[in-house]
């Protein structure tokens, strides 16, 4: 018997997609900074978890490593991501490059080993691409440095339409693009019977919705 369906696995999905289909409507040349945030929400809305509930919760970051790992599992033996990763392995050489997006870098300064990092990028990314090494590998050091990116924008580190960030959004949104759907696509084509964590915020009516407690009798207004 097939396992059933996680309680927020249509839930995400109809989150995800929403905001995909907002992203992709944002055509202008100004809207580059726009597309990168509504990706994210899409891909937050993908494998966020409800850590007001949980005492020891995980980490943002282990929660997104978590989710690409699950993107490689239920992906294997699929064409999509091998295949849509080479449709953008320069962009992603631009962003593993970048110093502007390695945590070490601002914490530690432009050391030797962040140089070394860096000068690493396009080995990295043409190992994954001839299997040499793991797509989830290559995925989470990707998005270590996309999460880098969405806290400058989202935490107000950088003005709207800044020349200084382009050399990292405009790529930055040119993997988005391509990711976000793709992951949306691997989570519902592959993704009914895995369990995804805890929703968060679930709509009324809906499993995990917070329950009525009260013991005095009124009508609720919406």
């Amino acid at each position: 018997m097939p396992a059933a369906p996680d309680a927020g696995w249509e839930s995400r999905l109809y989150r995800a997609q929403s905001w995909i289909q907002r992203a992709a409507r944002l055509r202008r040349p100004g809207d580059t900074d726009g597309r990168f945030i509504f990706y994210w929400i899409a891909f937050n809305a993908l494998y966020g978890q409800a850590k007001y509930l949980a005492e020891d919760w995980q980490s943002e970051e282990a929660s997104i490593n978590t989710f690409l790992g699950s993107m490689g599992r239920l992906g294997r033996g699929r064409r999509g991501l091998r295949e849509m990763l080479a449709r953008v392995d320069l962009e992603l050489v631009e962003l593993l490059r970048s110093q502007f997006l390695c945590k070490e870098y601002w914490t530690d300064g432009f050391t030797d080993a962040v140089d070394d990092n860096l000068h690493a990028a396009e080995t990295t990314v043409s190992g994954a691409m001839k299997g040499g090494e793991s797509l989830v590998a290559l995925l989470i050091r990707v998005f270590d440095r996309l999460y880098v990116l969405r806290i400058q924008l989202v935490h107000g580190c950088a003005k709207d339409g800044s020349s200084a960030n382009r050399a990292s959004l405009e790529p930055a949104v040119a993997v988005m693009a391509r990711l976000v759907p793709l992951f949306w696509a691997t989570m519902k084509q592959a993704g009914a019977g895995e369990e995804w964590g805890a929703l968060s915020y679930p709509a009324w009516g809906r499993d995990g919705h917070p329950e009525e407690r009260r013991t005095r009798c009124f009508v609720i207004r919406h």
